[in-house]
């Protein structure tokens, strides 16, 4: 629910891929918004947890780095993966 940022999903929600690798997955989550640092305006971070709230990793962002894409190697394969996103002035989303 966005509340009061109806109309930013699409800029804020992360996108998670994955693939499967020998040992496990290969978990891409990447966020298609500005990394603006004249504003400033950025993707302060991405963490991704499992089905239950455990950690399996976070990346920090600079409003001067060129994307919000994190990949994540995974040595097993969690039953669900939730993706969040911090923007520094739209706050919390998840997928």
């Amino acid at each position: 629910d966005p509340g009061a940022y109806g109309g930013k999903e699409d800029s804020h929600v992360p996108n998670v891929a994955y693939e499967r690798t020998g040992s496990g997955l290969r978990v891409t989550v990447s966020v298609s918004h500005e990394m603006n640092p004249e504003k400033p305006h950025y993707i302060m971070w991405i963490q991704l947890k499992d089905g239950v709230g455990n950690a399996l990793g976070e990346k920090q962002f600079q409003a001067s780095d060129e994307k919000a894409e994190a990949v994540f190697v995974l040595t097993s394969i969690p039953e669900k993966l939730v993706a969040f996103e911090k923007c520094n002035l739209h706050g919390l989303w998840k997928a």
